[in-house]
This record gives structure tokens, C-alpha cells and sequence, in this order.
């Protein structure tokens, strides 16, 4: 298999690093919660369900209502053209690490509730560190489905990748070509790399578990020839 040099090695880890950096850590102090009804919380839910999203409960909602029903919409398109045919579950939460956004562990997204009180701070603190592929709140949703195709296809993210480079540009890129690639037309985070349990780094594909969401996120507010043709060969996964 591919093997790589210390130096690429260690570049690696430094993004893996870097994105999970306490300098990067979210300030959300001047965020304030917002009272919202239950008859308003019951709408939602609805408003959810009606395009396919089941959310449990919105006890711990203390956001703008647009805010979440424009992420609601945004999962509604993106799982309208990627189904994975199991219901797909969307929580808030105030419980996740402040540096998190979000959160998806199969078909259920959980989103930090502290996103969803005001856009422009928001929005502000996903820009900073310069490390994703799209500043809008919008595409944390679209981002965390990402994950969700990973969990029910196979995270194919490098062939994927690789395969419509070589559509587009006629040949094949070499593994640190390829990440190269994604990292300048992309993003930076999404080429981070998930060490095994003891921390150690070894190549496995599988471990770059950030492609799907990331280009997924790109395409939904700056589409590109890569991330059209990317979404292209991904849908041929859903037959």
C-alpha cells in the first residue's frame, strides 16, 4: 500500500491537531437564548417531519426558529437527493464541547443548540481558523449529512475524490496529490485525519472522515467542475 513520509505524516496530524486546537475554540458569550412556545416547538417538529426529519423533542431549543427551519430545509434537499432509506433524526443540544457545532453518530444529527441563536456570530466563528469549505450555518446542517452518507454507504471519500479528478483532469493523482488537491479546492479540514485508538497514524482511507461533509458543504454554497462531478459519481452509490 501507499506509505507516506515523515514530513506529509506529520503535516497531517498538524491539521488533525489544528482543528481540534482550543485557539479555535467558539466564544459564545454574547449569544442569549430566545423563548420559544410549545405550540411553536410542536410546529417544527411538524415542519421537520413533513420533509422527512424526525426530532425527538426541542426541550433544549433556545434559538431563532428561522435559523433551524432553514437548516431543517437544507437536510430536507440534500436527503431528498442522497435517501438512505432510514428515517433521519435531527436533536438540539447545549451539552456538546463548545468547539462543536454539531455532532452525527449515524442516521442522527445532533446540533449545539448555542449555533442557533445568532447567524452572524455563528458565522463568525465558523470562518475563523480559515480551516472549512463553507462559512454558512447552513452548511453545518449539509455538512453533518455528510456524515450520515459515510455511516450508511461506506466512507468512500478518496476514491470518490480520486476518481473525479481523474475524470476531470485524465489522470490519476497519487494519495498526497490528492489531499493537496482537496485542501487548496476544498478545504483544509477536509483532508483531517483521524488517528487509530493508541494515536498512532497509519493510511487508511476510512480515517479521512471529513471529505463527504466537507465537499458536500462546498457544493451547496460555492458548486465547482470538482464538486459537481464529486456529487455525480456519489450518486451512482444510490443507484
Amino acid at each position: 500500500g501507499w506509505k507516506k513520509g515523515k514530513e506529509a505524516e506529520r503535516a497531517l496530524l498538524n491539521i488533525a491537531q489544528m482543528a481540534k486546537n482550543s485557539e479555535f475554540d467558539n466564544d459564545w458569550s454574547q449569544t442569549m437564548p430566545k423563548p420559544v412556545s410549545m405550540g411553536d416547538k410542536a410546529a417544527i417538529i411538524e415542519y421537520a417531519a413533513s420533509r422527512g426529519i424526525k426530532i425527538p423533542g426541542l426541550r433544549n431549543f433556545d434559538g431563532d426558529q428561522e435559523l433551524l427551519k432553514t437548516g431543517i430545509d437544507a437536510l430536507g434537499r440534500v436527503s431528498k437527493d442522497f435517501p438512505i432509506g432510514n428515517r433521519l433524526i435531527l436533536s438540539i443540544s447545549h451539552s456538546l464541547p463548545s468547539a462543536d457545532f454539531a455532532e452525527t453518530i449515524g442516521n442522527h444529527i445532533t446540533i449545539n443548540g448555542k449555533i442557533l441563536r445568532n447567524k452572524m456570530i455563528t458565522e463568525a466563528n465558523i470562518k475563523e481558523g480559515g480551516i472549512f469549505a463553507s462559512t454558512s450555518l447552513e452548511d453545518v446542517f449539509v455538512h453533518e449529512y455528510g456524515h450520515v452518507i459515510a455511516s450508511n454507504k461506506g466512507n468512500r471519500g478518496i476514491e470518490i475524490a480520486r476518481k473525479a479528478c481523474y475524470n476531470l483532469y485524465g489522470r490519476d493523482f497519487e494519495t498526497e496529490e490528492l489531499l493537496d488537491f482537496l485542501r487548496e479546492n476544498v478545504s483544509v479540514y477536509s483532508t483531517t485525519y483521524s488517528a487509530n485508538k493508541s494515536g498512532k497514524m497509519f493510511y487508511d482511507p476510512k480515517r479521512f472522515k471529513e471529505i463527504f461533509p466537507e465537499v458536500l458543504a462546498k457544493n451547496n454554497s460555492w458548486p465547482d467542475e470538482f464538486t459537481s462531478e464529486f456529487l455525480r459519481l456519489l450518486k451512482e452509490m444510490f443507484g
